[in-house]
């Protein structure tokens, strides 16, 4: 009877390390998968705020600046006055001030937003959804400028 019951005991607590072995198994495939879908989601949403547009348009105003700023990341940064009142008071009147930032690398663009500079232009933009610290310190990026010749 003592062998009997050492034999069980043998065969229960294989049974209980076969067990364990499994679940161990389970729950490292569970956090394995879980760990995975993170990071893809993790990498989806990055895209996502990176390359998206919330919106796109145009703004009409004068060129005020462009300007290189950065310590380590250079970004081109510009101003457009699109109006606002005006009086020739002392504090010579309230203007609407609207910054936007060049694409990197897009020197064609900032060759001729300085050829622009001082004058009445329309700027064709697009809108990202987060500010980047290293792509520039708007969210508001110019694609196309042209000279607004209108009223």
């Amino acid at each position: 009877m003592k062998d009997e019951l050492q034999k069980k005991a043998a065969e229960l607590s294989g049974d209980i390390a076969s067990g364990a072995r499994s679940v161990a198994r389970g729950t490292v495939r569970v956090v394995k998968w879980t760990v995975i879908i993170a990071l893809l989601v993790t990498i989806l949403a990055g895209w996502f705020l990176y390359a998206a547009n919330y919106s796109e348009g145009t703004r009409s105003g004068r060129l005020i600046k462009i300007s290189k700023k950065g310590v380590v990341f250079k970004t081109y940064e510009g101003q457009l006055d699109v109006g606002g009142i005006s009086s020739s008071g002392p504090t010579g009147g309230l203007t609407s001030l609207w910054e936007f930032s060049v694409p990197a690398g897009d020197q064609e663009l900032l060759d001729q937003l300085e050829q622009l500079s001082g004058r009445k232009i329309k700027i064709h933009y697009e809108e990202k959804y987060y500010q980047f610290f290293w792509r520039g310190d708007t969210k508001y990026f110019a694609t196309r400028a042209e000279p607004d010749d209108g009223p």
